[in-house]
C-alpha cells in the first residue's frame, strides 16, 4: 500500500523498493516528500510487505491538546528502561554475529530477545510520538509474530540464512544507513513538530504528517532489524509504506 506524506530516494541497489510513491498535493522547492493537506484520513497505518520487518498502528487521529507533553513526559522511564534492555539486546547481536560467522546461524533465544527489544522499542516510541494515548508495559514482547494488545504492532520474519561477508563487514555496511538516518531524524522532527501543533490547537493529528513520522519509524525499525542480525535483507535508502 502506497502512502503520501513519504520520503522518497534512490533505493539502494541490491534492496527491493517498497512500492511506487502516490504523489498528492504540491511539493516544496527542493524537497522530496509531499506536502501534507488537511482532511481527515484513515485512522490505520500499515507498512508494505515487501521487507521481512513490517509495522502498523491503529488508533484514533483525536488527542488531548496536552498528550504531546504528557507523552514525552510519561515515556521518560520506559526510556530508561529502553537503555538497559538494550544493552542485553547488543550483547546477544554480538553472540549472534560470532555464531553466524563461526556456524551460519545464530541462538534462536538470542533471536527472540532481540525481536522482544525492537518490539518494545517500537511501541514505546509510537507512544512517545504521541500516536497513541495507550501506555506501554514496561516490559518486552519477545516473539516474531506481535501478540497485540497494543495499537502499534511490529511483526518480524527472521532470516533463514545469512550472507556472511555482509555479516563480517555490518557496520560498514549501516554507515550509508545512518547518513541516510540524519535525513530521516530531520523528517521525524518536522512532522513531529506539525504534529505538535496540530493536536495542540485542534485536538487532532493532521493525517498525512502523522503518516510521515509512521514511515520514518518503520524504516528506523527495519534498519534497527537488520542491525541486530534479526533479518539479512538490506533496507535501502527509502522509506514508504
Amino acid at each position: 500500500m502506497t502512502t503520501t506524506g513519504e520520503v522518497h530516494a534512490m533505493n539502494d541497489p541490491g534492496s527491493q523498493a517498497s512500492g511506487q510513491p502516490a504523489s498528492q498535493g504540491g511539493n516544496p522547492p527542493g524537497a522530496a516528500f509531499s506536502a501534507p493537506a488537511g482532511g481527515g484520513g484513515a485512522t490505520a497505518l500499515q507498512s508494505d510487505s515487501t521487507y521481512p520487518v513490517t509495522c502498523a498502528l491503529d488508533a484514533p487521529l483525536e488527542m488531548e491538546n496536552l498528550q504531546p507533553v504528557i507523552s514525552y513526559f510519561l515515556a521518560i522511564p520506559h526510556l530508561l528502561l529502553l537503555g538497559l534492555y538494550g544493552i542485553v539486546a547488543f550483547v546477544n547481536a554480538i553472540v549472534a554475529w560470532f555464531s553466524i560467522v563461526t556456524g551460519g546461524s545464530p541462538p534462536e533465544n538470542a533471536r527472540n530477545n532481540i525481536a522482544g527489544f525492537q518490539r518494545y522499542w517500537y511501541r514505546v516510541v509510537i507512544y512517545q510520538y504521541f500516536m497513541t494515548k495507550q501506555y506501554p508495559e514496561f516490559k518486552t514482547v519477545p516473539g516474531y509474530a506481535d501478540p497485540g494488545g497494543f495499537p502499534a504492532r511490529i511483526d518480524i520474519t527472521p532470516a533463514t540464512s545469512y550472507d556472511k561477508m555482509q555479516v563480517i563487514l555490518r557496520a560498514l555496511y549501516a554507515i550509508p544507513l545512518y547518513l541516510y538516518g540524519i535525513y530521516v531524524a530531520i523528517m521525524v522532527f518536522i512532522g513531529l513538530l506539525m504534529g505538535f501543533i496540530s493536536v495542540l490547537t485542534g485536538g487532532k493529528w493532521n493525517p498525512q504528517w502523522r503518516r510521515t513520522v509512521f514511515n520514518a519509524v518503520t524504516w528506523i525499525m527495519r534498519v534497527n532489524c537488520w542491525f541486530f542480525l534479526l533479518v539479512d535483507e538490506y533496507p535501502g535508502f527509502t522509506f514508504e509504506s
